[in-house]
This record gives structure tokens, C-alpha cells and sequence, in this order.
């Protein structure tokens, strides 16, 4: 358990190790495939495993602090290889929209948090998404909690080579 949510199917280190990298679309040694579900379920885990806890800071990109958009970013670069732009209104162009009932690992999430606000998350699987809460910093959360799920706008399957 970590804040409280289970890792559904993640030993965190304990049983078999992920899946060994995969290079296509331009994944380099560390990186996956966003086109296997389940090296890319184990690649998000092990960066929220990674990153659990630095605290959200609006603009931010480093361990020091970072926003929904950063985080995003980063993760799509360091465990996919794929480059995508900084802000959350521009991540929603990068690729088509996936009915719910059809997320896969690896695609964006997007909620609707305020009047002119918007949070993005990435799908890791099994109802979770990881994102960075503005309370809790880097978390894991269910997109059918009472507070995400009313807020779910679309979701986005990115686009790669």
C-alpha cells in the first residue's frame, strides 16, 4: 500500500522484475513501448514509485516540486521516449480521443477542475492514474473517486511514430 491505495498487481520490487525494455517508437534502454499495455503499466508504477510524494509546485519540473503538466511530460520522456509539449491544453492535441471503457496504460487523462482549470493524469491501469495533486504531490488516485470521477472530461491515446 502506498497513500493508502493499493498497487493492484505491483509487488514494488518484490516477485518478477518488468518487462525488459522495449525499443520501438523510439524507446531508448530504460524505456517502453506504449504499445505493450503491460511494460507500460510496469514502467508507470516504477515512476510513481519513483516520484511518490514530491510536492506539487506550480511550474516545476524537478524532484524539488512540479505541476500536472511537468510531471507528464517528464514521465513521457524518461519511461517512453516520446516528447510531448509542457502545458495541458496542448498534451490534449498529441493524439486521439479513447472512450473510457477503452484506456489502456499509457494514456492521458484529463478532468476538469475548475471554471478555467484543468488537471492531466496518465492511465496506469485497473481504474488508477497517476498525477500530481496540488495537496498531496505525486500520487496515485482511482478515476472513479468521488471527487476525480465527476470531474473526467476525455481521455487521449498519444499519438507515436
Amino acid at each position: 500500500m502506498a497513500d493508502g491505495l493499493r498497487l493492484d498487481g505491483w509487488a514494488g520490487g518484490a516477485g518478477p522484475a518488468p518487462p525488459p525494455s522495449d525499443h520501438r517508437h523510439g524507446a531508448q534502454s530504460g524505456q517502453v513501448s506504449l504499445a505493450d499495455p503491460e511494460a507500460a503499466r510496469a514502467a508507470l508504477l516504477e515512476q510513481y514509485l519513483d516520484w511518490a510524494g514530491v510536492p506539487y509546485r506550480m511550474g516545476g519540473s524537478s524532484r524539488e516540486g512540479l505541476d500536472c503538466s511537468g510531471f507528464i511530460q517528464l514521465t513521457y520522456l524518461q519511461r517512453f521516449g516520446v516528447e510531448l509539449p509542457r502545458d495541458t491544453s496542448a498534451q490534449r492535441g498529441v493524439g486521439s480521443k479513447v472512450a473510457p471503457s477503452r484506456l489502456r496504460p499509457g494514456d492521458l487523462v484529463f478532468f476538469d477542475t475548475g471554471p478555467a482549470e484543468r488537471h492531466v493524469g496518465i492511465y496506469v491501469g485497473k481504474r488508477q492514474f497517476l498525477h500530481v495533486s496540488s495537496s498531496t504531490g505525486v500520487m496515485l488516485s482511482r478515476l472513479d473517486d468521488g471527487y476525480w470521477g465527476t470531474r473526467f472530461r476525455d481521455a487521449i491515446r498519444v499519438a507515436t511514430r
